[in-house]
């Protein structure tokens, strides 16, 4: 009887299912994003960030973020007194829902006056330091796994 031939296998099914590896992206800058193609292109291939991103006051839509499962930085929704491009009084009036479906724990996030921004989605956070939420038009807070949290301020007209 000849002996069997295991690694043909190995190959096969390691090629199948390729192993997951966290991969941490470093951020030297901050990223500054002003729509959904550019946070995606700025994270790519990310499931942690040591870095911060800022998404400006023009950014509109849906923010949707996967994969990225802690942030060491800060994460903000700028309104025109924070925006990096000086004293502007305006708000953001485009972005309407901000969801980071996998994300577990993040040092800061900060969203200002983002006034069209109707629901705040993120089911896996454990674990945050400071949450800042301006959303008046918010009908939405879905943070069901959330168990610490240094400070939370939320103001607006949060209905769940």
């Amino acid at each position: 009887m000849a002996p069997i031939r295991w690694w043909p296998l190995v190959v096969f099914f390691g090629a199948l299912f390729p192993p997951t590896s966290a991969n941490e992206c470093v951020f030297q800058e901050i990223l500054v994003v002003h729509n959904q193609l550019e946070l995606d292109a700025g994270t790519h291939g990310c499931t942690s960030i040591n870095g911060s991103i800022y998404v400006e006051t023009d950014f509109a839509g849906p923010l949707t973020l996967s994969d990225i499962s802690s942030i060491f930085g800060r994460f903000y929704v700028l309104d025109g007194i924070r925006s990096r491009t000086g004293l502007d009084p305006a708000v953001n009036t485009g972005l309407t829902t901000f969801e980071i479906k996998d994300l577990q724990q993040i040092d800061t996030l900060g969203i200002y006056d983002a006034v069209a921004l109707r629901s705040i989605s993120l089911p896996q956070l454990t674990s945050v330091n400071d949450l800042y939420v301006e959303g008046y038009k918010m009908d939405t807070l879905d943070l069901p796994s959330l168990t610490s949290a240094n400070w939370l301020r939320l103001y607006g007209n949060i209905s769940t």
